[in-house]
């Protein structure tokens, strides 16, 4: 029910981790979604018991705050509180977002 509004300024270049965007959805170009980068081309992200790893580590805390199963106030339908995803590595020209 929250509202957000989004000042459009595009500067590819200057993206970082952390940084929050507003992405089109891949399986459907007319929805879009705030995400958070946590990952550039050629980083190495994987996902263990909901902990993201980029590059062998952690996602920095302040960044990215961990929350205990209790505190996690909706999961999709089909999801558990320990999905994981294999290693892989984010493709040239590609951005890998927590939504």
């Amino acid at each position: 029910g929250d509202t957000a509004y989004v000042w459009r300024i595009f500067r590819l270049k200057n993206l970082k981790i952390g940084d929050v965007v507003l992405s089109k959805s891949p399986l459907d170009p007319n929805y879009q979604f705030i995400g958070r980068i946590a990952g550039k081309a050629g980083d190495r992200i994987e996902i263990t018991k909901r902990i993201v790893l980029r590059n062998g580590a952690p996602l920095e805390p302040s960044l990215f705050p961990m929350f205990d199963s209790n505190q996690i106030p909706l999961i999709p339908s089909g999801k558990t509180e320990s999905d994981d995803l294999p290693a892989f590595t984010v493709p040239e020209k590609t951005f890998f977002l927590i939504s």
